[in-house]
């Protein structure tokens, strides 16, 4: 049985798959290893049955493989600066997600303790920005992000980004649905 992707599904599952096809192919060819990180993101989990996930984006639209840590591996703020700090190479910039309340503590203890500032990502506040191509406004920065990362994969648009095999990202990426609401794009929660 074949099952077909959710009209309402913001990026379509065979986007993901050619992503993750390139970053395949760049992996076998040895161009990965040489390419320099431009931002490392963190999706902070202290304690709890939850996960701190760390993305690193590398030059040339490619994502690295995700680290995942047990939220118990990642009790406190100090934790999870040091597992950033392990996985942190080239200066990059670090980006932390602040949705979830748990980024405050990470940030303070970049920036206290190892003069690092860095940004906090708040998904639930909004810029005022609009989606062009369907002239709606987004309701907050998680919809942008998403509708962004949607335009990213779009094969027309030739960008090339390189997403890693990761079965649970892939399901992640292709779970979320968008509507109009009004003249808003509204991204599910």
């Amino acid at each position: 049985i074949k099952l077909e992707d959710n009209p309402w599904q913001i990026i379509p599952t065979n986007w993901v798959l050619e992503a993750q096809n390139r970053w395949h192919e760049k992996k076998a060819s040895g161009v990965i290893p040489g390419l320099r990180q431009i931002v490392l993101c963190g999706d902070i989990a202290q304690g709890g049955s939850d996960a701190t996930t760390l993305a690193p984006l590398l030059d040339d639209y490619v994502f690295d493989e995700l680290e995942r840590y047990p939220g118990s591996e990642t009790p406190d703020g100090p934790a999870v600066a040091v597992r950033l700090l392990n996985a942190r190479r080239h200066q990059s910039m670090i980006v932390l997600d602040g949705g979830g309340g748990w980024a405050g503590d990470t940030k303070r203890t970049l920036q206290t303790h190892y003069n690092i500032d860095a940004t906090l990502f708040q998904p639930g506040t909004s810029n005022g920005d609009w989606c062009m191509a369907l002239s709606l406004k987004f309701l907050n920065l998680r919809a942008a992000a998403w509708w962004k990362m949607r335009e990213a994969l779009n094969p027309e648009n030739r960008t090339g980004i390189c997403l890693p095999p990761n079965k649970r990202l892939e399901v992640q990426l292709t779970t979320v649905l968008w509507r109009p609401d009004g003249k808003m794009l509204k991204v599910e929660s």
